[in-house]
């Protein structure tokens, strides 16, 4: 889901292909259009000066940016690319997997995030995929992007180990992506949700899965993260019962360094 604070509009995706758009002020449907065949997985939005644009990613591997318009009597959406005969560097081969998340670059390139171990960067106007490496091992899934300026973060899960986390990347003039940063903890859990932002030298990530943590920069590059435990799941026959599993917290410091 994603929302756009100008006429509060909120652009919602489905299981069905379809991606609709709702007016919060009037509690009404604007747009609810077909995009294709393959259920939407993944959304992400930029403000353009010919409209929002807006990226979908399918479970299938497909790719489609639109640009959607205001209109008198509500809004339009138009289909700008599909990956459907999408080119990749020599030597570089293409596998389509679940689209899990995507990010759209103020140069407007998409990043994208799916069942492999490396990031997807797409120049929609070139017709071209390169990729960028967002796991040590072979195997490993990218379930969350977020981005704030230039700075990129990625979450990681090592179907090996079990063990999830976060890289930092920043975007170049190229638009390639530069490595930063990992953060990670000892045993950190898988992350489905991500958050960046911050001025330079002062980031603040959020990351949220089983576990919810906070990881912020201060002085001399050193990251403070607290993490918080959520409460597991009980037996409904126990209600009532101090039988749930309560919540922790832990804090502790490190430094960020690439």
């Amino acid at each position: 889901m994603l929302f756009r604070s100008a006429g509060a509009r909120v652009v919602t995706a489905t299981t069905g292909g379809k991606l609709e758009v709702f007016c919060l002020a009037t509690s009404s449907c604007l747009l609810s259009q077909r995009v294709g065949e393959e259920g939407v997985t993944a959304l992400a939005s930029l403000q353009g000066e010919g409209g929002l644009l807006v990226a979908s990613g399918t479970g299938e591997g497909v790719v489609r940016l639109h640009r959607l318009q205001e209109t008198e009597g509500g809004c339009e959406l138009a289909c700008l690319y599909v990956t459907e005969e999408v080119r990749s560097g020599p030597g570089v081969r293409l596998h389509c997997r679940p689209v899990s998340c995507l990010q759209i670059s103020a140069s407007g390139l998409i990043y994208f995030g799916d069942h492999g171990c490396n990031l997807k960067v797409l120049d929609w106007r070139a017709n071209r995929v390169t990729k960028a490496g967002n796991h040590l091992q072979d195997l490993g899934f990218t379930d969350a992007l977020s981005r704030h300026g230039r700075l990129l973060a990625a979450t990681t899960y090592d179907i090996d180990t079990g063990e999830g986390g976060c890289n930092l990347f920043l975007e170049t003039d190229s638009g390639s992506l530069k490595y930063v940063s990992t953060l990670q903890e000892e045993g950190g859990v898988r992350l489905h949700a991500l958050a960046v932002g911050g001025a330079p030298g002062r980031v603040t990530v959020l990351g949220a899965g089983q576990e919810v943590t906070l990881w912020q920069q201060g002085a001399g590059g050193e990251v403070r993260a607290r993490s918080l435990a959520l409460l597991q799941g009980f037996d409904s026959g126990s209600e009532g019962e101090d039988s749930e599993e309560e919540g922790r917290s832990e804090e502790h410091t490190s430094e960020l360094q690439s």
